[in-house]
């Protein structure tokens, strides 16, 4: 049930957001744009940190430095994406994945993240048309 709501509670980001993320003019946004494609494979699943560093090339370190820095980039260059509602982060830009601990699961203590079918709907279409203008 946790994890329906916490889905289903997903704003989705506006494709001209995601074209900015796609871009991945930094070292976090290449990082997050490495998940992003992950779970837009699987729309609906969580993946925890070891799962990521298991299925990119990205470490566990290299995914979590880039959790940590995702949040002052999103407050600076994504004013046009979803804010947090109530709770923990409210007023903060919403991060373009679904994010749940390892704590909410009852299963091992790393942060997990998923897409909602629309967002990766959203990211998909951003990749091929960034695929497009590059071929």
């Amino acid at each position: 049930m946790l994890r329906r709501t916490t889905f289903g509670a997903f704003i989705p980001w506006p494709e001209s957001a995601l074209e900015r993320l796609a871009a991945a003019t930094t070292e976090t946004t290449r990082r997050w744009s490495i998940v992003m494609t992950l779970c837009a494979e699987s729309p609906g699943t969580l993946f925890s940190t070891t799962d990521i560093s298991e299925r990119t090339e990205l470490t566990i370190g290299e995914w979590r430095t880039a959790c940590r820095h995702i949040t002052p980039h999103l407050r600076k260059h994504y004013k046009d994406a979803p804010l947090w509602g109530p709770g923990l982060y409210e007023g903060s830009t919403e991060w373009p994945l679904v994010t749940m601990s390892g704590r909410q699961l009852k299963l091992r203590h790393e942060l997990h993240v998923g897409i909602t079918e629309e967002q990766a709907k959203r990211w998909r279409a951003v990749l091929n048309r960034t695929t497009q203008n590059v071929a």
